[in-house]
């Protein structure tokens, strides 16, 4: 098989990383396909001082590793695409090489459902490839079926719940995403889930405890009702602890008022959920809590300091739903709110 001898250290860009395909070497016709092409390759990187050794005496050996180059050309993938790729990343032409259809069914199965193209298909296998190649194929399937089974639609929808998150492809069992996105039924509508698992697609890599106490004390103790969670992306990913400082500071600004349902004449209009914990520090100060970004600072700080210092299981009281309306009228008959003094 083919020998490994030195790789460079590839630049991988933010977000969803992609291979740079901007070498422009030309190819030949008789260079586009089967070991020709496989040479060029070589040559190309024996410049960049990345050298491979081919086992030219091994018909069987060459032949499995020409394959999936020849298959990616008949998919309909530009040979020079190809090239560039391998010159821009070493390691892709090294797994093509050791493993090249499983790298193929893996691109297919990601540009099948999600209607990618295979360039950009390729470009998200080198960003994830160790990954990607260390699960088998089903798995993949399965994780992206679950995602399916719960409203997301194959095409464009998927397309862009990868792009999100690339990692649902590879991280968690099937299985347990399976019961977490079933399990998100008891505090969402089947719609709702859609538009959750939309926004934020890595929730089905959470923690189902995490979940279900961030979702408590935004729907009981903010009274936020579960449609507002679907237009918010960053409370899956907040801790509990920094969504109760946003509403606690806000609480404190008087920028924020309990919804009371028995009294709606009085009901003030609070600022979003996602307008609440999207909102970078900067712009949660000056625009939601109405206040300069150090008061917040130095709340935030005292906030985190307080928490160390407390010795409790739960950061908040957990409230059933049996006793929600005795919970309701001991807030009623709470202290009033003291003024905010930094």
């Amino acid at each position: 098989m083919l020998r490994f001898f030195k790789l460079r250290s590839i630049q991988i860009g933010n977000g969803v990383r992609v291979c740079s395909t901007t070498t422009q070497v030309k190819l030949k016709p008789e260079e586009s396909t089967g070991l020709p092409f496989l040479n060029k390759i070589i040559k190309e990187l024996a410049k960049k001082n990345v050298q491979f050794i081919l086992p030219v005496h091994d018909t069987i050996a060459i032949n499995k590793i020409v394959e999936p180059f020849d298959e990616l050309r008949k998919i309909g993938v530009l040979p020079e695409f190809v090239l560039d790729t391998c010159l821009t990343d070493p390691s892709f032409l090294k797994l093509m090489a050791r493993d090249g259809a499983k790298v193929v069914k893996i691109l297919d199965v990601v540009s099948q459902v999600t209607a990618m193209t295979f360039e950009n298909a390729i470009r998200l296998f080198c960003a994830y490839k160790d990954d990607l190649m260390a699960v088998e194929v089903k798995c993949i399937e399965e994780r992206i079926q679950v995602y399916i089974n719960n409203g997301i639609s194959e095409g464009e929808e998927l397309r862009k719940v990868v792009c999100k998150c690339p990692v649902i492809l590879f991280a968690n069992d099937p299985p347990k995403m399976a019961v977490l996105a079933e399990s998100l039924i008891n505090f969402f509508t089947r719609g709702q889930v859609k538009a959750i698992l939309a926004n934020s697609p890595q929730i089905l890599l959470s923690n189902f405890e995490e979940i279900e106490e961030k979702y408590e004390y935004i729907y009981f103790h903010m009274r936020i009702e579960s449609e507002e969670f679907r237009l918010c992306k960053s409370w899956v990913d907040k801790s509990i602890d920094d969504i109760m400082k946003r509403h606690k500071f806000l609480l404190q600004t008087g920028k924020y008022v309990t919804p009371d349902p028995k009294r709606l004449q009085l009901q003030k209009e609070n600022a979003p959920l996602y307008r609440i914990l999207d909102s970078n520090d900067t712009i949660f100060a000056t625009q939601i809590a109405g206040v300069v970004p150090e008061e917040w600072i130095v709340y935030s700080d005292l906030f985190d300091k307080q928490k160390a210092s407390q010795n409790k299981d739960r950061a908040f009281e957990r409230v059933k739903p049996s006793v929600r309306k005795a919970f309701e009228r001991r807030l009623k008959h709470a202290p009033a709110r003291q003024d905010f003094i930094l």
